[in-house]
């Protein structure tokens, strides 16, 4: 204690002894400076100019486009700025490396098609179910063409070693090619029946439908399995599963009382309108032909016909108004007790607005103003060349 009282008495004397800096007295501190709001600002700009973080853009102002004296082309006034670009990151390395086929068109992926041998699990499904969806697939006969088949020779080899997720996957992609090769559909039913009880609702979905739209491919075993399988996935599926499944079991003749009084029906009672209008036509037709008449006159007034006045706000596309109508006629030639005139009369009212302002403030979007008046240009161009 005596060392440290004497050193503080020693540093006391020499701060003392110090001769005092005149100039620090005079002298303002920097955090007491003031700088104008210009002088800011151009230190901000000489900074960003400098700087590779930032980038210099013109952005156009906003612009009164629904003038109605407004003459093309117009001279749009613009708007400097800067844009904070952020340090590029180098693109990690995949730890797999999938091929895409999303990205791809029909032909790019048929060309892919001749590795089919070489392709992961999800490869396979991705590439023939990818293929289904391109534009013009229906009209091709797939059983004909060469790199389907052999993509379809490998998957009898291979089927014994996919996943339940996979197999689903297969059954999807091969009943949208309608593809009817006996051979690989066995392969398909035997490796199914294997892995039912591992499928989620939505795999159980996709085997259910493929297997109940091609019958002749099927055993009634193996659909009598499904039949009973189907309450335990019903209620966690999507809208648009729910509702294909309920019109194939219809069609099929599949659909027990005890299915559709415990899970359709209560489906159909407390969420009609959450099917939207997408799928509608097929509950109501699919109702219709289960028989479910007028003598249940309670639930089609209370839940399938008030669920079109709950979503007929959110409809955008004249083509679903139709496939709704057409749907609740061919309810009321069935049943002609069934009153719809409302909801026919709701449905017609949407189809004007569709067919009018929705319409108008479509053609006023900027996009479809500009290509209206490129088309103008051009037409205007072809008649002074004449």
């Amino acid at each position: 204690v005596r060392c440290v009282q004497e050193t503080d008495k020693g540093l006391f004397k020499n701060s003392l002894l110090n001769p005092i800096n005149q100039k620090s007295l005079h002298e303002v501190p920097k955090f007491f400076k003031t700088k104008s709001k210009a002088q800011t600002k151009r230190q901000l700009i000489e900074y960003r100019t400098n700087s590779p973080r930032f980038k210099f853009v013109s952005r156009m102002k906003k612009v009164d486009f629904s003038k109605p004296d407004m003459v093309f082309p117009i001279k749009v006034p613009l708007r400097y700025g800067f844009n904070y670009v952020p340090k590029r990151k180098r693109a990690p390395i995949p730890l797999t490396d999938i091929i895409n086929f999303q990205a791809m068109t029909g032909n790019e992926i048929l060309v892919n098609l001749e590795n089919f041998s070489q392709f992961r699990p999800s490869e396979c499904v991705a590439s023939l179910y990818e293929l289904s969806k391109r534009e013009g697939a229906e009209k091709v006969n797939w059983n004909e063409h060469e790199f389907v088949q052999e993509a379809v020779k490998n998957l009898k080899r291979r089927l014994g070693q996919f996943s339940a997720t996979h197999v689903a996957g297969i059954c999807l992609a091969l009943s949208s090619l309608k593809i009817k090769d006996p051979e690989v559909w066995q392969i398909l039913l035997r490796e199914s029946d294997k892995c039912l009880y591992a499928c989620i609702p939505r795999e159980f979905g996709y085997i259910y439908l493929a297997f109940m739209e091609n019958l002749d491919m099927t055993t009634a075993a193996f659909r009598e399995r499904l039949a009973e399988q189907l309450p335990r996935h019903v209620k966690l599926m999507s809208q648009r599963m729910i509702t294909d499944t309920f019109a194939i079991s219809v069609k099929n003749k599949t659909l027990t009382e005890y299915l559709f009084d415990t899970h359709y029906h209560y489906l159909f009672w407390r969420r009609s309108h959450w099917f939207g209008a997408k799928n509608y036509p097929k509950i109501i037709r699919g109702l219709v032909d289960y028989g479910y008449g007028p003598e249940d006159s309670d639930f089609w007034e209370a839940n399938v016909l008030a669920g079109i006045a709950k979503f007929v706000d959110k409809i955008e596309v004249e083509q679903e108004i139709i496939e709704i109508i057409d749907a609740l006629n061919y309810a009321q030639e069935k049943f002609p007790e069934m009153k719809i005139e409302e909801s026919i009369e709701l449905l017609r009212q949407r189809q004007v607005l569709i067919n009018t302002v929705l319409k108008n403030i479509e053609n006023g979007k900027l996009w479809n103003i500009v290509k209206n008046d490129i088309e103008y240009y051009k037409q205007k161009q072809k008649l002074k060349q004449i």
